[in-house]
């Protein structure tokens, strides 16, 4: 019971920070994409 209680906030934490990880990569992607279609159609 204590083990179960001590590791969800490891793993809430860990959802977060692949979350986070996540959005920010897909951002950075957006943002490369968005700047070759400017490069290449500006």
């Amino acid at each position: 019971m204590t083990n179960k209680s001590s590791d969800r906030p490891l793993m809430i934490v860990l959802g977060l920070g692949a979350v986070a990880a996540a959005i920010s990569f897909v951002g950075i992607v957006a943002l490369f994409g968005i700047a070759m279609f400017g490069v290449f159609f500006g």
